[in-house]
């Protein structure tokens, strides 16, 4: 085993729920732009390696969203990770690399925001760390 795979075992192992949506994250947005270069190399083995790997991200997301909360988000993200899925369908279908760009945008922004929301949460929990100890 190599000492990346081993080290990236051990964080998926070590990390937290929302950490791990995170991970499945960047594991998405790296296999969809894997997907754009092997389109582009005309490597259509390589394109459906990668988006199969994306499509099970979306599946594991679309799994893993609570819908039982009072919010309606796990609703909005179950229909954005659909969406997603849809337009990197239709990117490959139509072998035109510069289509998978609307997925790659969509799964950034929720990224970016999860990523947001983790800093704020952490920032938290160290605020509150610090209350308790000095309290």
């Amino acid at each position: 085993m190599t000492r990346t795979r081993l080290y990236r075992e051990m964080s998926v192992n070590t990390a937290r729920p929302e950490e791990i949506i995170l991970l499945l994250y960047d594991s998405f947005l790296t296999n969809a732009h894997r997907a754009v270069v092997r389109q582009e190399a005309k490597d259509l083995q390589g394109v459906n390696v990668a988006i199969k790997r994306c499509q099970n991200i979306l599946f594991e997301l679309i799994s893993s969203l609570d819908k039982s909360a009072a919010t309606d988000l796990g609703n909005d993200l179950e229909l954005a990770y659909r969406r997603i899925s849809k337009s990197l369908l239709r990117a490959q279908a139509s072998g035109d690399a510069t289509r998978y760009r609307d997925a790659i945008e969509a799964m950034q922004s929720i990224r970016d925001g999860w990523k947001a929301a983790l800093e704020q949460l952490r920032k938290s929990d160290e605020d509150g760390d610090k209350t308790a100890a000095n309290g």
